[in-house]
């Protein structure tokens, strides 16, 4: 890649976390959105390495993103009522958010409550920690 390419991202990556940052401090709901199925992981991450908690991304990544599109009564927190895709997986996120952009460490994907991916449905055996789950708070 051509060096001048190369200062342009690193400057579009610096620029991009300080309004994150700034966004932040004002107050600024954030939401994180992607096309990329895999993306959402390493988007979590990456506001995690810009500043927010492994716990604000997280709802950054469902219950501000579902109010942002004018869905919160409907999606974005576990609650009676609501629509919801949940996962399982092989460790904690609030401690170890890297491991939701690895295939290996997710369970179980539950899309309204019908299991469509995972290492359960693979018939891979987990190793390492043990399960947990986290809903992001309210």
């Amino acid at each position: 890649m051509p060096p001048v390419l190369t200062e342009l991202a690193q400057y579009n990556l610096e620029q991009g976390a300080a309004s994150m940052r700034a966004a932040r401090q004002a107050g600024v709901p954030i939401a994180l959105g992607s096309d990329v199925s895999l993306a959402t992981g390493l988007e979590i991450q990456r506001m995690v390495h810009h500043g927010l908690t492994p716990a604000e991304a997280l709802v950054a990544a469902t219950r501000t993103a579902a109010e942002a599109l004018g869905l919160g009564e409907h999606i974005g927190t576990v609650a009676e009522g609501k629509l919801a895709d949940l996962i399982v997986v092989d460790g904690d996120p609030l401690t170890e958010p890297r491991l939701l952009s690895d295939p290996g460490r997710i369970w179980l994907v539950l899309q309204l409550g019908v299991p469509v991916a995972g290492q359960a449905l693979t018939g891979q055996a987990m190793t390492g920690h043990a399960l947990t789950s986290h809903a992001p708070a309210s």
